[in-house]
C-alpha cells in the first residue's frame, strides 16, 4: 500500500468533488473500482465516490487497482485521523453522506454528490486542521 501522508482526506474529498463538478460522467455509484493510471486520462473512467477517493489518495498496490476491498481501504483512509468506534467505515461514510444531504440523492447525481463531498470535507476536516470525529 502506498504511503498517503502527502494527501489528506480533505484534499482527496475536494479533488473528487471538483472532478464530479467538471466531469459528471466520471461518477457511477455502482462502479466499485479504482480508476487506473494508464494512457487513458482518468476523467474518461468511471468509479464510485470511494473509488475516486482511493485514486486521488493514491491507494493502490502495484499497477492494478486494489480489489475487492477498495471501499474499505478508501473509507479507512478518510477515517484514519478519526477512527470510528463502530467499525464498518463504508457504512458510516455513506450514513454521513446521507445525513449531510438529507436523503440519498448524492448516490445518483454527480452535482449533488460533489456538493455533499464539500460539506463532508468542511464538516469533518475543516481548514483549521482540527477535525471533528465523524
Amino acid at each position: 500500500m502506498t504511503d498517503t501522508k502527502s494527501t489528506t482526506p480533505r484534499q482527496a474529498l475536494l479533488q473528487v468533488a471538483h472532478l464530479f463538478e467538471t466531469k459528471p460522467g466520471c461518477y457511477r455509484f455502482r462502479c466499485t473500482s479504482v480508476p487506473v493510471v494508464n494512457d487513458e486520462p482518468h476523467w474518461r473512467q468511471q468509479a464510485c465516490v470511494l473509488g475516486w477517493v482511493a485514486y486521488f489518495a493514491d491507494l493502490k498496490a502495484g499497477p492494478q487497482p486494489v480489489q475487492p476491498h477498495i471501499l474499505e481501504v478508501a473509507a479507512d483512509f478518510v477515517y484514519a485521523l478519526h477512527p470510528h468506534p463502530l467499525g464498518n467505515t463504508v457504512s458510516i461514510f455513506y450514513s454521513h453522506m446521507d445525513a449531510l444531504e438529507g436523503d440519498d440523492n448524492w448516490v445518483t447525481q454527480a452535482d449533488v454528490c460533489a456538493r455533499v463531498l464539500r460539506q463532508y470535507a468542511d464538516t469533518y476536516f475543516p481548514l483549521t486542521g482540527e477535525g471533528v470525529t465523524p
